[in-house]
């Protein structure tokens, strides 16, 4: 680009005026395109324009309101047990920043149990686990992040008895979703290949209401065999102590599906299930 720049400038006396014109213009073009395809390049990547790896992406003075400048670092709000309450935290940091304000595009993984060497350190491996549960972590914008550390004391780590708890509330969790996800796709498999061989041999005049499907005696035995795990799987985590659970009991008469998805929502790996509280 720069070499034609140069013979445009050279030969401009032999050219004429509306040969300059549409050459000047084509590097003006060029040039557009160029940075267009940058910015692209760094929303790809999760990074606005002007972003920084590493950098602070907003000024405080800005971002936090006039009237709670002068407040102190809000205590995180925990239970007899000394867990935190998350969606109460999240909702009285949001409210010292101002609604005006935009979240950056750079997002991060946030954990709301901090320093991360006081877990990691910790002599019972127990620690980590609790610490990284998908539960007490969250996918946020990189500002909210940095305002959230900026804004709130380092919250007391709880005891080992009480991680211990949790981890394995969670893992019970994780057990039942795993069944009902299981569950749900052996129906589905079965209620698809039931489908098509009815299709293959249907009559023309009728219809799928008047049609009933029989299970393989292989098929249905693996379903007797889910549902029966769930269950027990569910009475397990009914068997919890409420104020260890890290979700609701689903009620009685949910589908394998809809328990699925209930469940899924704190055990999924993704830990997205808090960018909406914190980014609306």
């Amino acid at each position: 680009m720069s070499e034609i720049r140069e013979k445009l400038t050279l030969m401009g006396p032999q050219l004429d005026e509306a040969t300059r014109q549409k050459i000047g213009w084509l590097l003006e073009s060029s040039t557009k395109a160029s940075g267009a395809t940058k910015v692209r390049q760094r929303q790809k990547q999760g990074r606005p324009r002007g972003d920084t790896p590493g950098l602070r992406e907003y000024p405080p003075e800005y971002m936090i309101k006039k009237e709670a400048r002068d407040l102190p670092p809000i205590e995180p709000p925990v239970n007899e047990f000394g867990l935190i309450d998350i969606d109460d935290l999240v909702r009285q940091v949001k409210s010292r920043v101002r609604r005006s304000h935009r979240w950056s595009r750079s997002i991060m993984v946030a954990h709301f149990y901090h320093p991360e060497e006081e877990y990691l350190s910790h002599s019972d491996p127990v620690a980590r686990t609790f610490r990284d549960l998908p539960v007490h972590k969250a996918v946020v914008p990189r500002d909210f992040e940095n305002f959230f550390h900026d804004n709130t004391l380092q919250p007391q780590m709880p005891n080992v008895e009480v991680m211990h708890e949790v981890v394995s509330a969670w893992k019970v969790t994780k057990d039942a979703f795993l069944v009902a996800k299981e569950l749900a796709w052996w129906e589905k498999r079965d209620e698809n290949h039931s489908l098509m061989r009815w299709f293959r041999d249907m009559d023309v005049t009728a219809t799928v209401e008047h049609k009933t499907f029989a299970l393989s005696p292989v098929v249905a035995g693996i379903q007797d065999r889910l549902r029966d795990g769930l269950q027990l799987n569910l009475a397990n985590l009914e068997a919890v102590p409420p104020e260890f659970r890290v979700t609701e009991v689903p009620p009685a008469g949910m589908t394998p599906v809809e328990v699925a998805t209930m469940l899924g929502r704190v055990v999924a790996p993704s830990a997205m299930t808090l960018t909406e509280k914190i980014a609306a």
